[in-house]
């Protein structure tokens, strides 16, 4: 059996209105919750006033997200992502992210998917500031 033009799109859309349950869909090591969050990306982040483009956070898992940007990224290539403050809360540290793929859209904008790889040790931090900061993360 072979679809042509419009039987195509016909099963194309079916295939969309069917309520698949993620697991069944995908297979990924985590699952993921969608978002629409403005996040703030840098592809030179240890340069000394670095860059920040704005980017949009579509899904979030904790081992990587989902982002959009205005931009094209290469496969491989990596680049430190800012979250927003929250209120009452210090400035999150940004993290450090590798595209592992990156396509256009009708629209112009990119959809990125990242993993997350590390973060980005700020001047001021040191080794002892990063043990203290596993030590109170894993006692609690």
């Amino acid at each position: 059996m072979s679809f042509r033009g419009n039987k195509f799109s016909e099963a194309v859309e079916l295939l969309n209105t069917l309520n698949v349950p993620s697991s069944a869909q995908e297979k990924r090591r985590a699952g993921r919750t969608k978002l629409q969050v403005p996040l703030a990306i840098t592809m030179n982040p240890h340069d000394k006033n670095p860059k920040w483009d704005k980017a949009e956070l579509r899904d979030l898992s904790p081992r990587g997200m989902r982002i959009t940007t205005t931009f094209a990224m290469e496969e491989g290539s990596s680049f430190a992502v800012q979250f927003p403050k929250q209120k009452d809360k210090p400035e999150p540290t940004p993290l450090i992210c590798r595209v592992i793929h990156s396509y256009s859209q009708p629209d112009g904008k990119c959809v990125i998917g990242v993993e997350f790889i590390g973060r980005l040790n700020r001047p001021t931090e040191t080794a002892n500031d990063d043990a203290e900061r596993i030590r109170k993360s894993i006692l609690g």
